[in-house]
Parts: structure tokens; C-alpha cells; sequence
């Protein structure tokens, strides 16, 4: 619907990360960018929705940025991802025809490029503005009449509010929360835990000097390696066999227990009649001057 000749519909809104990457947009002439992204090949893909086959007419490219914000630091690392990008591969011609010297005046251009863009990095005024988007003299006269008549109607207006929001306008949550963090900025040890890792991870050791061997060295070093392998396997089986004899004499021994009878404890019957039988030969031997010193019960 938007890109048919008598379309009623004249701007078309979307999002390069929501499914924004495979449409065709020719009949688009003016492509604004309104939140710039930190990946810049991503407002390239914006961009490139309007540059498609069709399209007859000039396509401006306009980005929205405030001033004194976060978008100005996510404008400048787009910008500097790119101006690697095209120092390092654009300029640098991996190829087999371009010349070192066509490579130098290309890197040329680019430096020459970032200086301009660096001067031009002003707020532009309404009159520059006009210049900007209008396509022909008569745009820009027509451009410069609206906001003349703006102008008038903002000076009509009584108490006028400005176009931009000012401090008193603010919300008070906002507020808020700035000063809290300008606070924790002043003090930023304050009640805080410090947190430390466990441990690092252990990183594995590559051994680069494997790629300047002989094909004889490496043999002989992969075969080492296998001996070392082989006596290690050897230990661990040594240990097992001795964990294994270990238990089977454990095993043994508490078998030699459990055979052997357990030595029954005397009943009071018992102990009372030896008591007596030892009283008895002690009186037959004093009677009688016998000598002997050993008794044996049976």
C-alpha cells in the first residue's frame, strides 16, 4: 500500500531490529533517523530500506540527535567503529590490483573526511536546517515562510511555553534519582560489599611451538606422549590390584574371626565352685607340705 503510485500513506515507521531488514521502500525519498544504534551498520540497514531498485528520486538521510546527551556518545562510537572499519579494511585493499598509492589517497580522503565532520559538529539553526532537507529553491523559500508564521504564533501566544523542556518542568522523581547518584558518585565505597571472584578459571596451556617442527620431531613428541599416557595407565592399575588385595585380606581376616569361637564368660555357679576347689587344695597342701605350683582345670 505504501508504495503504490496513489498511496494515501506518506511515512512509513519501523525498527531495523524488528523485522525492518528485508523491506522495499523506493518510493521513500527522505529517510530520518530517530534513535541512533550502537551497532552503525544497523542505521546503514535503515538507510539502505529507501536505496532500493526503483527508486528516481534523490534520498536525504536526516538523524536526530539531542544535545548534551547519551546519543551524542552512541553517535561518536558508530562513528568510530566505521572509521576503523574503513581505515583498516576499505582503505587497506586486500586485493591484488589496487596500488599502495591508491590506497594511500584513499586513506587520505577518509582523514581529510573526519576533520569536516568534526567541524560540522554544531547545532544547525532553523535556516540551516531549511538548507538541509529542501531539494530545491523553491522548497527552501517555502520552508523559510513556515517558520516565519510559526514565529508570529508563538509571540501571539500568551505565557508560550518553550519548545524544548526546561528545568522547572523537570518531574521530581527524575530529580531525584540525580541527585542520589551524584551522592553515590562522591562516596562510591559507601556501603558496598566488595565482592571477590573464587578463583580463576584454569586456562589451558597451547604449546605454539608445535607449528615449527619437523615432521620427524613431531612423531617422536606425539610418541612420548603416548609412553606417558601408557605409564600413567600403568600406576592406576598398580593402585587398583593394590586396593583389591588390600580389601580381599581385610576379607580373610574377618572370616579367621567369625570361625574362632568367642570365649563364653564363667556363670556365678561356676566361679563359686573353682573358688572352692582352690580353697580346698590349699588346705590339702599345707596338711600335707606338698609342693606345687601350678593347678590345671579341665
Amino acid at each position: 500500500m505504501y508504495n503504490a503510485p496513489d498511496s494515501e500513506y506518506f511515512i512509513f515507521i519501523l525498527s531495523t531490529r524488528a523485522g525492518g531488514l528485508g523491506l522495499n521502500l523506493q518510493t521513500a525519498d527522505t529517510v530520518i533517523i530517530f534513535d541512533s544504534d550502537w551497532n552503525p551498520h544497523q542505521d546503514m540497514q535503515a538507510q539502505d530500506r529507501a536505496h532500493r531498485i526503483g527508486q528516481s528520486r534523490e534520498v536525504r538521510v536526516l538523524r536526530l540527535v539531542t544535545v548534551n546527551s547519551i546519543e551524542e556518545k552512541i553517535l561518536a562510537a558508530a562513528r568510530y567503529k566505521l572509521n576503523v572499519d574503513e581505515k583498516v579494511i576499505q582503505a587497506g585493499k586486500f586485493d591484488q590490483r589496487s596500488t599502495g598509492a591508491e590506497r594511500r589517497q584513499i586513506l587520505e580522503q577518509i582523514i581529510r573526511a573526519e576533520s569536516e565532520d568534526d567541524e560540522e559538529n554544531e547545532v544547525p539553526d532553523d535556516e540551516t536546517i531549511n538548507q538541509m532537507i529542501a531539494r530545491s529553491e523553491e522548497e527552501f523559500d517555502l520552508f523559510q515562510k513556515m517558520d516565519i508564521e510559526r514565529r508570529r504564533q508563538e509571540a501571539a501566544e500568551y505565557r508560550r511555553k518553550p519548545r524544548l523542556i526546561e528545568d522547572d518542568e523537570i518531574p521530581e522523581g527524575i530529580i531525584k534519582a540525580s541527585q542520589h547518584f551524584i551522592e553515590e558518585e562522591k562516596e562510591p565505597h559507601k556501603d558496598k560489599f566488595l565482592i571477590e571472584p573464587i578463583g580463576r578459571r584454569h586456562r589451558k596451556e597451547v604449546d605454539y611451538s608445535q607449528d615449527l617442527m619437523s615432521d620427524r620431531d613431531w612423531l617422536k613428541s606425539i610418541d612420548e606422549d603416548i609412553d606417558e599416557e601408557e605409564e600413567d595407565e600403568e600406576e592406576e592399575k598398580k593402585k587398583r590390584k593394590k586396593k583389591e588385595r588390600g580389601k580381599r585380606k581385610r576379607h580373610i581376616e574377618d572370616d579367621d574371626e567369625e570361625d574362632t569361637p568367642r570365649r563364653k564368660k564363667p556363670t556365678p555357679e561356676l566361679t563359686a565352685l573353682l573358688n572352692k576347689l582352690y580353697e580346698a587344695l590349699i588346705t590339702y597342701k599345707k596338711r600335707f607340705n606338698l609342693f606345687f605350683d601350678f593347678f590345671y582345670f579341665f
